[in-house]
């Protein structure tokens, strides 16, 4: 299970119907979420969360884009802050390209870890799709290649949810209906569903006020662990059916 506190992300994402010169105002911001792996088998979910910014034309600021190191446990910590602030492993390269669809390829600077005394290189790469042309959520594919924990490379493959959450008093969004059905403080899959236009299903709008509520505790209903990735998994489910 140690295994998986050791990724290194390179992102490859392709989204569909997006201007370039557009890809700072769309695309700068947070993102959470979570990659199912599915082989090998049983080691369960991975937290994932960044900070993209991205310059006009659709390149990346390499000196303002990083992993989010409070938001998961997975990565370590840099030896040099940005913008002030403890974070993961910075985005070293990357730009998205492309007219009737943008691609955006995009790598993490390398870094090291101990595991068993034993010295690891990692290397994650995410190819997905944007789900809106406003970059609201990415889903795809996740492969992590691990070097120096076996005597050959380890691959970690899965598929991952990445949303940005939204404000609970912005983005037009109140996530009004969270906590009404049995109002104890803390939220039920059954509620988050309910904040959407479809009671019966997660949608954007549901995963995007739970994904708020969870990473920003005491400025609303709780969110555990386990409905938070419930959710997630219905809402890839949901993009699926699209």
């Amino acid at each position: 299970m140690e295994i998986t506190r050791f990724c290194l992300m390179t992102v490859v994402l392709v989204v569909m119907g997006f201007n370039p010169a557009l890809a700072d105002s769309i695309l700068t911001g947070d993102y959470f979420g979570s990659v199912a792996v599915d082989s090998p088998a049983g080691l369960g979910n991975i937290d994932l969360a960044f900070h993209l910014t991205v310059q006009s034309g659709g390149a990346i600021d390499t000196d303002h884009s990083y992993i989010i190191l409070d938001k998961t446990i997975l990565f370590p910590k840099r030896d040099v802050q940005i913008d002030n602030m403890d974070v993961g492993p910075k985005i070293q390269s990357g730009s998205f390209t492309g007219t009737t669809s943008l691609s955006l390829a995009m790598t993490t600077e390398s870094f090291m870890g101990t595991v068993s005394n034993k010295t690891v290189t990692r290397t994650v790469t995410l190819s997905g799709v944007a789900q809106t042309t406003r970059g609201d959520s990415i889903t795809g594919t996740y492969t992590e290649e691990i070097s120096g924990y076996l005597s050959s490379p380890m691959t970690i493959k899965g598929t991952f949810v990445l949303v940005r959450p939204i404000s609970i008093t912005t983005g037009g969004y109140s996530c009004k209906y969270m906590d009404t059905l049995s109002p104890t403080g803390e939220l039920t899959i059954e509620e988050i569903r309910a904040s959407g236009s479809n009671p019966a299903k997660v949608e954007f709008e549901d995963i995007s006020c739970a994904l708020y509520l969870y990473y920003h505790p005491g400025q609303g209903p709780s969110v555990s662990q386990a409905t938070i990735q419930q959710a997630i998994s219905e809402y890839k489910s949901f993009l699926q059916e699209k």
